[in-house]
């Protein structure tokens, strides 16, 4: 009972919050614009992350967590959900987005989100670079990721889930309990994202939080999983973050190849090519959430029981999936574009 009801009240507020958020942007007329990226005709709404937010907190304020945990994770999110409605509704600038990634990502390692690499300034100095680099790549990594309905949503719970367990584990108690309250928050924004048609979307405003929170708590457990639990633990734990980073590298390679810029987006995600290819998008979803829950099975039931043998079939995965499903761009109409008038034929 410790856990259910405040999780259930997350649960509950999420989801009226985000139905609340759909009607208020329907009047207000605030919806995203397509573009290439995106197949979806419908006016949706990118304010997601809002309600999750606010509702996150509140059930955070359930638990009987510390008021020092709490506040340096407030300061970083809110940060990054500010700079993310920023960027949602007037497109701010790559700079001013990194800045504030950066800044969230130095609260975070002064409240001890690190990898714990110590004992000289040299390594003082390294681990700072380190940490902050990985915080930021998961946040433009989940940014990347967030493009079909239910795939951040999807890819949040499941790693929120994961790292519960491993906070549990290993006598996290607080933040098992944070980790817990956002997996159920995520899950009321789902009843109106996951599907064919979604009512509203993550946007910048939530997809960066959602990325920001797996990143620290992936260089928390990094710390604290004892050295008997890193075979049994690591590869779980790097399951659920890899697939993001991976993407992110692979679409930053073809876009440099290309001679475009990184930041100008296509439909060369992974998730892009499932859907490009006939998915429709709840079952690529699936594809990608059971395919990660799979590997997880693999680790956990240790058939595949170093961290090596993991790291290479998590790669070599994802690369037979992105070659399987790899189809020329130009072959696929976007589903707005009105089909080419046929010549009559001459009498």
């Amino acid at each position: 009972m410790t856990y259910i009801l405040p999780l259930l009240i997350g649960f509950i507020l999420s989801t009226i919050g985000n139905y609340i958020t759909i009607q208020w942007a329907k009047s207000q007329q605030l919806f995203e614009e397509n573009d290439v990226r995106k197949i979806h005709i419908e006016k949706v709404s990118a304010l997601g992350g809002i309600p999750v937010f606010i509702a996150f907190w509140i059930t955070i304020a359930f638990f009987n967590v510390p008021m020092s945990a709490c506040l340096p994770l407030l300061l970083a999110t809110g940060i990054l959900m500010l700079i993310g409605l920023e960027d949602d509704l007037y497109n701010t600038g790559v700079l001013r987005r990194l800045l504030a990634q950066v800044a969230a990502a130095t609260i975070a390692f002064w409240a001890g989100f690190h990898f714990g690499w110590t004992g000289s300034i040299l390594l003082d100095m390294l681990n700072f670079v380190a940490s902050v680099f990985f915080v930021v790549l998961m946040i433009n990594s989940l940014n990347f990721i967030d493009g079909i309905n239910g795939l951040a949503g999807g890819l949040g719970i499941l790693t929120m889930l994961v790292c519960a367990g491993l906070f549990y584990a290993s006598g996290l108690f607080s933040l098992t309990c944070i980790a817990l309250a956002y997996s159920v928050v995520v899950g009321g924004f789902m009843v109106f994202n996951f599907g064919k048609k979604a009512s509203i979307f993550m946007g910048d405003n939530g997809s960066t939080v959602l990325g920001f929170l797996m990143a620290i708590f992936a260089l928390k457990l990094f710390q604290v999983l004892p050295i008997a639990a890193i075979n049994a633990a690591l590869p779980i734990l790097i399951t659920v973050i890899a697939i993001p980073i991976l993407d992110l590298v692979s679409v930053v390679f073809i876009r440099l190849k290309k001679g475009k810029s990184p930041f100008v987006g296509d439909r060369t995600h992974i998730h892009h090519l499932l859907t490009d290819n006939g998915m429709f998008h709840p079952v690529a979803c699936q594809f990608i959430l059971l395919w990660l829950v799979g590997l997880i099975f693999l680790f956990y039931f240790e058939f595949v029981y170093t961290l090596g043998m993991a790291g290479s079939l998590i790669i070599a995965t994802y690369v037979l999936v992105r070659m399987k499903y790899t189809i020329s761009p130009v072959t696929v109409p976007a589903k707005w574009d009105k089909p080419k008038q046929q010549p009559s034929p001459s009498r």
